[in-house]
């Protein structure tokens, strides 16, 4: 299945406080003369959890688009390198370990796409 480009808000985003967390994007200047404000991205909400737990929550989605990225190299490498490892290595190492986590991987980044449901 050809991967399509992410539907999500691209990063990085940041963790501001506004009468509550807010979770927003820094955008990037259009010209040297204009900087567009930063855009909202979610409202971490104060219904479940304290403000502790709140900020948890907030610096964690923040993260999300970095940890998506990385995530993509490594199951890039991981893809890419488990044939070349057995053909080295053969029964030495788990190969079918590395492909079951690459993936694992393509999977949690389809989600993330939306292209399943959750």
């Amino acid at each position: 299945m050809a991967k399509t480009e992410p539907k999500f808000t691209p990063g990085p985003w940041r963790v501001c406080h506004e009468n509550d967390i807010l979770i927003i994007r820094d955008r990037k200047p259009c010209s040297p003369s204009y900087t567009p404000p930063p855009m909202l991205v979610a409202n971490v909400g104060e219904i479940l959890c304290d403000a502790m737990e709140r900020q948890a929550n907030a610096a964690l989605v923040a993260a999300a688009p970095e940890m998506y990225a990385e995530l993509e190299k490594v199951e890039w490498i991981l893809r890419n390198t488990t044939d070349w490892l057995e053909r080295k290595f053969g029964n030495i190492l788990d190969v079918a370990l590395l492909r079951n986590e690459a993936e694992n991987i393509d999977a949690l980044l389809a989600k993330a796409r939306g292209e399943v449901s959750c």
